[in-house]
């Protein structure tokens, strides 16, 4: 067994003390002053292509009229230069010149010198190119995260990008609440606890999925009795700037052994904090909101079926306004230096029981109208520190630590699937500990190298609802990719990035009763070797290629040699190893310009989880399947992307993509009863139950998502519908309902689901008003055991920034005050009615 993980923890820890203080004499000696020097790496080629790159890395918004660019070559520019230095060298004999103003370039033919002088003007359609800024944190904000956000509509596949101003307008109660406008993508069991379970176009849990925090796998697997388990992530909102999703197979470090896709969580940068041309800023964010009150004492009952005894007071929401323990504040503070940028934040969280909605809806399970719904308090205390230095002009080195201390109310799925009443219970807890470093390389006067080397160690020690001792789960993992840019005949470019990627999760229940185990007891080792190419053979074609050796290895520390006939587990390490291989490729075509039309093929490899390799539990009849084979995924998928500015008005912002996807899911995973001779052919033991590979599971649908901005008015959307699910047990054998046998088939995706924005900007964008609409339908199957109706749930925000430095948010979730239950729900826990929250949000 490869152990690094202790290597990398090991040297992790006095590096960021060594470096830490290395930093502070770099800061001492720091001259603030004129713009630094950046790395370029533009390769020669056709004058468009390269400004568009040279954009991207300069951070600036570009704007042209398209017919100057045509036909016109670049020698290219590389090396660390200023920007003016670098676009004048980018430019050399090209006839043009550009113009800058803040964070805007212009090109302009070397003749427009005179015309600019002489005050004269000449109006043409002009082509904007977007950099990396993001507006939507706000005037007096320094955007960095505009290129991130329009990456989904530049890609041959499906991405989405949730922003800091989309979380921002109507605030999460629950963390799943942080994904209600990513298409495609649910936070399932979202009001259970505070944790966020991903499901990606009907795939979730079993390590499918992964979740990651700045780059660093964070999340854990807990046992949910009926439901199964679910793979969960904590974080605080307040620290959060950005959050990437790939759906499906995905390349790079980051996609090995995943076949559902990746989520990303960005937390805060200093361009997040400190505006343009600034150097130093301190966020204050203060919060209140209503539709909370202190949860009862431990014991305390309540519900339609709730025991009539002493304990029995169900709590009803009387106004909009009990009790107030709804709030939230942060301190963010960033800082850039000659050489060194810093980000400190800390948050606190309090939120008592919620009320559930008083109008509409038939309650089916526990909750009725506008009652308490308790175990759904939280308090939670956050804190990120990361440094980036930049210690000379080809290294850079970026170390960051993140706390997340949290206790929270957990509802437990297996008691409320039956009408027998439920009761507060003690807070559950989770801490985590989030180490993470990145070294990147980039010589200059050289397009072959770019390097970059990673790192990352996630500690978590988390409570479980189901069992009175903690479990502990250590991911880490390091990778190191090269990027590389070469030129191909016929004005070609490619662009590679080849690596290696390593990956380690251990995991340890601290049951002092071995049959008594409900979390994972070993290790899961994954290896990758990947690459990734692109070849940008012309203005109009683009060609993706990639492939991944993957290898894995397994351990598990206690197994069930019979647990039929002493239901005790022995100390009997059992190991488990495989390799596969992936290949993926894509082409897109851009007959015009900002339309990109593209058709993709992606393979995925999962291997056995953690918890399918060792989960062993005599008390519930549940056994391993020693020949459990890993799932395979061949998603296909075409559409058509939209990136376009000035369409229709000078400034309107146009994005669009609309896609169709058939994603298959050979040998996937479900639990049956167990078919293996050892320990089903005896009489008396058809109970069972074991991981089974099915023949397939396949899910088929559109999905629609953009936003059209221009500047007064601003919309944005997100649809996904299925029009095919099936889980099959042989090739011939399908339906859309899953087995009974597997975990009450609370995964099952909604036939659709989605959401609208709508905003109108007033009084030079200081006053924006707002709405949003998020609708879902029914699961695909009716007969999962936990179902919900289709909804239509409306909010609505208010943003008042009188000044650029001072913001005020007022928003409203469920305005309607509905009673219903969340999409994807794994159990009958309604969610919030109407909540009111007031936030300010101050620069100084």
């Amino acid at each position: 067994m490869i152990r690094f993980g202790k290597v990398i923890r090991g040297a992790m820890v006095p590096a960021m003390l060594a470096a830490s203080a290395t930093m502070a004499v770099g800061v001492a000696r720091a001259q603030q002053g004129a713009e630094q020097p950046r790395s370029f790496n533009v390769a020669a080629g056709p004058l468009a292509q390269a400004m568009r790159r040279f954009a991207e890395q300069a951070d600036l918004q570009l704007s042209y009229p398209a017919e100057l660019a045509r036909d016109k070559q670049t020698a290219g520019v590389s090396g660390t230069l200023s920007r003016e230095a670098a676009l004048a060298r980018l430019l050399a004999g090209t006839g043009l010149h550009g113009r800058l103003e803040g964070r805007s370039l212009t090109l302009l033919p070397d003749t427009a010198a005179q015309a600019d002088g002489d005050g004269e003007h000449v109006a043409l359609a002009t082509l904007h190119v977007a950099g990396a800024g993001d507006d939507a944190a706000g005037r007096g904000a320094g955007g960095t995260r505009r290129d991130e956000a329009d990456r989904p509509f530049r890609t041959a596949g499906s991405s989405a990008y949730v922003t800091r101003a989309a979380i921002d307008r109507i605030p999460p109660t629950a963390i799943g609440d942080i994904l209600k406008t990513a298409p495609g993508v649910i936070s399932s069991g979202a009001n259970i606890g505070n944790t966020l379970d991903v499901n990606i176009r009907g795939l979730q849990g079993a390590s499918r999925v992964a979740m990651l925090v700045d780059g660093a796998q964070s999340a854990s697997s807990d046992y949910r009795g009926y439901t199964g388990s679910n793979n969960r992530l904590s974080i605080d909102p307040e620290l959060i700037g950005g959050i990437e999703i790939d759906k499906g197979p995905t390349g790079g470090p980051a996609g090995a052994g995943y076949t559902g896709g990746v989520v990303n969580i960005s937390t805060l940068r200093v361009g997040d904090l400190v505006p343009e041309g600034e150097h130093y800023a301190l966020r204050l964010r203060g919060s209140i909101g209503s539709n909370t009150v202190s949860p009862p004492e431990i014991g305390a009952s309540g519900g339609r079926f709730g025991d009539k005894d002493e304990d029995f007071h169900p709590r009803f929401r009387e106004d909009d306004w009990p009790a107030l323990r709804n709030h939230f504040g942060s301190v963010a503070l960033g800082a850039r230096f000659a050489r060194v940028d810093l980000v400190a934040a800390v948050s606190r969280r309090d939120q008592g029981n919620y009320f559930a909605g008083r109008q509409g809806g038939e309650p089916v399970g526990e909750y009725d109208r506008g009652e308490e719904v308790l175990n759904t308090s939280q308090h939670t205390t956050s804190g990120l520190l990361k440094a980036t230095w930049h210690f000379a002009p080809e290294h850079s080195l970026e170390l960051g630590y993140i706390r997340y201390d949290s206790r929270y109310g957990e509802s437990w799925e297996s008691e409320l699937f039956w009408a027998q009443g439920k009761n507060q219970k003690p807070e559950q807890f989770a801490r985590t500990d989030t180490y993470t470093a990145k070294y990147g390389f980039k010589p200059a006067g050289q397009s072959l190298i770019d390097l970059t080397v990673q790192g990352a160690v996630v500690d978590k020690v988390e409570s479980s609802i189901a069992s009175d001792a903690p479990f502990h789960t250590r991911n880490t993992g390091a990778s190191l990719v090269n990027r590389s840019v070469a030129e191909l005949p016929g004005d070609a470019v490619l662009t590679s990035s080849n690596g290696i990627s390593l990956a380690l999760e251990k995991a340890r229940d601290d049951m002092q009763e071995p049959a008594m185990l409900l979390n994972a007891n070993g290790e899961r080792q994954i290896t990758s070797l990947f690459t990734d190419n692109r070849i940008d053979v012309a203005d109009w074609l683009t060609l993706n290629g990639s492939a991944r050796y993957v290898y894995y290895r397994l351990r598990r520390d206690l197994a069930d040699d019979d647990p039929r006939s002493t239901k005790e587990l022995r100390a009997v390490s059992k190991i488990g190893s495989g390799s596969g291989t992936t290949v993926s490729g894509g082409i897109t075509l851009s007959p015009f310009r900002g339309i990109g039309v593209y058709a993709s093929y992606a393979e995925g490899y999962r291997p056995v989880s953690l918890r399918e390799w060792t989960m062993a539990m005599a008390w519930t009849y549940l056994v391993p399947n020693p020949n459990l084979r890993p799932e395979r995924a061949h998603n296909i998928e075409f559409g058509v992307n939209v990136l376009r500015d000035g369409l229709l008005f000078a400034g309107d912002r146009l994005r669009l993509k609309v896609s169709r996807f058939d994603n298959h899911n050979q040998d996937y995973v479900i639990r049956r009863q167990c078919n293996q001779k050892r320990y089903c052919t005896e009489g008396g033991y058809k109970w069972w139950r074991t991981p089974y590979n099915i023949d397939h599971a396949d899910f088929r649908g559109y999905e629609v998502s953009g936003s059209y901005d221009i500047g007064r008015l601003f919309a944005e959307g997100a649809y996904t519908r299925y029009d095919h699910v099936e889980y099959c047990m042989t090739q011939d054998q399908c339906d859309e309902t899953p087995f009974v046998s597997d975990y009450q088939r609370v995964y099952v995706p909604p036939r659709y689901s989605g959401s609208g924005t709508l905003g109108l900007r007033l009084f030079d964008r200081a006053l924006t008003l707002g709405a949003r609409v998020n609708v879902f339908g029914a699961r695909v199957t009716t007969e999962a055991a936990q179902t919900f109706n289709n909804e239509t749930i409306w909010g609505g925000f208010v943003q008042f920034q009188p000044w650029a430095a001072t913001r005020l948010d007022l928003s409203a979730e469920n305005i309607g005050d509905r009673f219903y239950y969340d999409v994807m729900s794994t159990t009958w826990v309604p969610a919030s009615g109407r909540t009111v929250r007031l936030t300010l949000t101050q620069r100084l």
